[in-house]
């Protein structure tokens, strides 16, 4: 980890030194050229957020502007800021400020996106339609070649056409999308909003609605879309079909997902992090259940500072990554929740009735799991001793950051 403490442009040249790798590791696509002016124009937004005080959130929403003209896709440009920020001391600081600001940016890029492509697809349905009573020709172009999934259904939700997009969408071909039941197209999770709405469409109540919903696709993956469904009438004004447009927007769910567990969970262990750790807390202790019982287990590592100095944070981190393995398969037997708090510190959260596993019990076997030693690659094995303290009380009888401020203290007692 490069240290900061020199002057602003020491910090700039370690910041960009640090966004160049992270920006060849993300993407081999970018040009040397352009990945050296990126990284030197990040390294210049992010030290400002580190080291002027005060200065984080323009800080951030610049660097977050710089990140999206990158045009990595969004895992591998939040990847490189982690990355870059995490391997300099005091990054870690801007990270939370920055990673907001670069998810509420590209929402909106997204959003900017979609209203494109709607209104493009809106259009496109408008010319479909006069084109269809002008030339079957045409309609048939705009049909075949358009980006966004279209389908032609009766109406009782039967698939009579759809585009090569919309097949390749949902990796099927068109006469299995024929012979489907319109029940077998529908997700277990989808809402009945959805039916109801399409109930409405076809008895000629609405024009058209809009919605997201969900498909399984034949490999059994999620899709996610955009549906927007238009309902088309005969002369008489009678309904005769609908027209479905889909919009795959799979690709930013997964982004949230990953931004949420990467924002609830410590990057080197995976393991839940402190604010995620004190919200599971809080709702346990909200919450009980008659006669549960609320424990604490509070356990750092005992010379991890020294282990650090003398054999270097890389043998301190592969340590502290077995330790995390061996802890969790303890909680993982005890139904309990582990976290990495900071550092060398770990928090286990156990809950249980009068008859079910003893605290004491479980921060012995804690220790005992810590016992062997712990080989290190290229290096000697990694005696590892830890110190615990343990509290336990009935839910509902303690605030949450009280009772982790008590298990504190009853490890310093311990140490």
């Amino acid at each position: 980890m490069t240290g900061l403490s020199g002057t602003r442009d020491e910090v700039v040249q370690s910041l960009s030194l640090a966004w160049r790798k992270a920006l060849a590791e993300a993407s081999g696509t970018m040009r040397d050229g352009d990945a050296r002016v990126s990284a030197d124009l990040l390294a210049v937004a992010c030290a400002t957020g580190v080291t002027e005080p005060g200065s984080a959130e323009p800080a951030a929403g610049r660097a977050a502007r710089l990140m999206l003209e990158t045009r990595l896709p969004g895992p591998q440009a939040v990847r490189a800021a982690v990355s870059a920020l995490t391997a300099v001391e005091g990054g870690q600081s801007f990270l939370g400020p920055l990673l907001a600001r670069y998810t509420a940016a590209a929402q909106r890029q997204l959003l900017e996106h979609q209203n494109a492509l709607h209104h493009a697809v809106h259009t496109a349905r408008d010319r479909a339609e006069r084109a269809l009573r002008a030339s079957e020709l045409r309609f048939r172009a705009i049909f075949t070649e358009a980006a966004v999934g279209i389908a032609i259904r009766d109406l009782r939700g039967h698939i009579i056409d759809a585009n090569p997009a919309l097949l390749t969408m949902l990796g099927c071909t068109l006469e299995e999308l024929r012979r489907a039941d319109p029940r077998e197209l529908t997700h277990p999770d989808d809402g009945e909003d959805n039916a109801r709405n399409y109930r409405a469409l076809v008895r000629g109540e609405v024009d058209s609605f809009r919605t997201e919903k969900c498909y399984t696709q034949r490999d059994g993956r999620v899709l996610w879309t955009n549906l927007t469904v238009f309902l088309i009438r005969n002369e008489d004004g009678s309904p005769a079909f609908d027209v479905a447009l889909v919009e795959d927007i799979t690709a930013r769910y997964d982004l949230q997902a990953r931004l949420l567990y990467q924002a609830t969970h410590d990057a080197l262990t995976g393991l839940p992090n402190r604010p995620l750790f004190l919200r599971r807390l809080e709702e346990v202790v909200a919450d009980p259940r008659p006669g549960t019982r609320v424990a604490l287990c509070f356990l750092d590592l005992d010379g991890f500072k020294f282990l650090n100095d003398a054999r270097g944070h890389l043998v301190g981190d592969q340590v502290l990554r077995v330790v995390a393995r061996r802890l969790a398969q303890v909680a993982r037997r005890t139904g309990s929740l582990l976290a990495r708090l900071a550092g060398d510190e770990f928090v286990v959260l156990l809950t249980s009735d009068p008859d079910g596993v003893r605290p004491i019990d479980l921060a012995r076997s804690l220790l005992a799991t810590l016992d062997a030693p712990i080989d290190v690659e290229g290096q000697l094995p990694v005696v590892v001793r830890a110190s615990i303290g343990v509290v336990e009380v009935r839910a509902g009888e303690a605030v949450a950051t009280d009772l982790l401020r008590a298990a504190e203290l009853a490890l310093h007692a311990a140490k």
